[in-house]
């Protein structure tokens, strides 16, 4: 819900007892049903009026009901962006909190970054590996972490909520119905304003984008009204409400400013781009607080990871550089390739992932004697990398629905949603989004660690080693993601220039 006149802040308290986010997309098709059905009563009232007029007054009543049907689907699209945007920014100041709480728990704690037991995961309230906060100095601000976290995840499923009802309006149909233009008698009654009261749609996003200064791509809706009627000769024709529309994007305006339109104009369309853009801001904000929330988690144990290297690396000899090994992921070795939990040599033998490596002296596990069990190398990627990519895992899945992996044929457009060309489903728009913020975030830890590690005045080998693995695998994800991303976007190319040919 959201304060009337658009002046109010939107407010979430979650989800209600018992439902499970599944359960969303069902609710947000219950709402788009119900307006779908009283827009149908609408318009059967409208044609029952129609049928018992004169011509004209036919005429002026249909010009009247689509111009309020359009006024009513730009006032809509617009309160649904506002209220997702008020989520998503309440949600972005509770995660600021979390950072800031667990910033003063890393400084007032036992020194390793306020991780131990501390669960990240999004709309997990309260979660810490023992059942609640640790004892210590640090407990009272990891607590206040974890409410803000909280707060944080429920302001976000309350954005995805109301981008749910968005993407439920897209394929209303009685909505869609009122917006359609191509029946004749609307379209003469559209036809008889022309000349100086028509401006082409490429007049309009011209004027819009010389008034939009700072180019965040929104205008107040009085200032959007100064502007047009300073720049186009039709502008003072365009009166929009600043309480149903007190800011507006491109799309929205567009859809507004419909009266003035010169055909051919399609609303519905630019309703689908009004939409849409709502779905995409609300699941673009959720990537990045669901990247910023586990980054937070792995930026702290990295941080102990490689403390605990760094005394590893201190003089102590290749015992305690094996028992860091053991304590730390899986490896292999030039004498055994078969990954262990300790890096030790085994009896298996075999070529794959150890040949070619020379045996180091006196790097035996402890308890050998100082035999050489060979260079141990990383078996797979590090322990909090592992969890970072699992809880993001877990968060796309929670918030994906079964019906986002159905290509949607209505759209033939590359970049809507449900772009069908090419096979742009919405679950893939949405993994998409989830795993460039979090390549973003984890660039940056990694970054972090590098800097960390050249400042240090040891560190365990193994530890470069897995640092390295971990930069290997990063790299070729991300090579992977954009190589994936060009290939559907020439795919959606090539579909939309075979259905423009034919």
């Amino acid at each position: 819900g959201g304060g009337g006149g658009g002046g109010g802040v939107a407010t979430w308290n979650g989800l209600p007892q018992g439902a499970a986010w599944s359960e969303v997309g069902e609710l947000a098709g219950q709402v788009a049903r119900k307006l779908e059905v009283e827009l149908g009563t609408l318009g059967a009232d409208a044609r029952s009026l129609v049928q018992h007029g004169d011509e004209q007054a036919a005429r002026d009543l249909t010009r009247s009901l689509f111009l309020r049907s359009v006024d009513m689907a730009a006032g809509l699209a617009a309160h649904l962006r506002r209220t997702a945007q008020d989520l998503a920014t309440q949600a972005e100041r509770h995660l600021k909190s979390a950072t800031l709480a667990l910033a003063d728990s890393s400084g007032s704690g036992n020194g390793n970054g306020g991780s131990a037991g501390v669960s990240m995961s999004p709309g997990v309230a309260g979660g810490t590996g023992a059942g609640g906060p640790r004892d210590g100095g640090n407990s009272w601000a990891e607590a206040e972490a974890l409410e803000a976290l909280d707060l944080a995840a429920r302001a976000m499923d309350g954005a995805l909520v109301v981008a749910r009802v968005a993407r439920g309006m897209r394929d209303c149909a009685g909505l869609q119905a009122l917006l359609v233009t191509d029946t004749p008698g609307l379209q003469r009654s559209l036809g008889a304003s022309s000349g100086a009261d028509r401006i082409s749609i490429e007049q309009l996003h011209a004027a819009f984008i010389v008034t939009d200064n700072d180019g965040d791509g929104v205008l107040d809706a009085l200032e959007a009204c100064e502007a047009v009627e300073s720049v186009l000769a039709c502008g003072h024709l365009l009166e929009l409400d600043p309480e149903a529309l007190p800011s507006v994007t491109l799309a929205e305006f567009s859809l507004a400013a419909t009266a003035i339109l010169e055909p051919p104009f399609e609303p519905r369309l630019a309703l689908g781009e009004c939409l849409d853009a709502v779905f995409l801001g609300a699941h673009r904000a959720w990537a990045k607080q669901a990247a910023k929330t586990h980054k937070i988690a792995l930026k702290a144990e990295v941080s102990a990871w490689l403390a605990s290297a760094e005394r590893a690396g201190s003089p102590g000899g290749p015992a305690q550089e094996a028992t860091w090994r053991a304590e730390h992921g899986s490896w292999v070795s030039a004498d055994d390739p078969t990954p262990t939990e300790d890096g030790a040599s085994g009896t298996s033998g075999g070529a794959s992932g150890g040949e070619g490596m020379e045996k180091a002296p006196g790097s035996g596990a402890p308890g050998e004697g100082g035999a050489g069990s060979g260079l141990a190398a990383p078996a797979s990627v590090s322990a909090p990398l592992h969890r970072f990519l699992f809880a993001a895992a877990a968060d796309f899945k929670r918030v994906a629905s079964p019906a986002d992996a159905v290509p949607d044929p209505a759209s033939g457009k590359p970049h809507n949603v449900g772009g069908g060309g090419g096979g742009a489903t919405v679950s893939w728009q949405l993994r998409r989004l989830l795993v460039g913020e979090c390549l973003d975030a984890l660039a940056t830890v990694y970054h972090e660690a590098s800097l960390e590690l050249a400042s240090m005045d040891g560190c365990a080998e193994a530890a470069v080693l897995q640092l390295l693995a971990d930069a290997h695998f990063l790299k070729a994800w991300a090579q992977h993601a954009a190589k994936l991303a060009k290939e559907k976007e020439n795919a959606a190319a090539l579909a939309l220039a075979a259905a423009g040919s034919t």
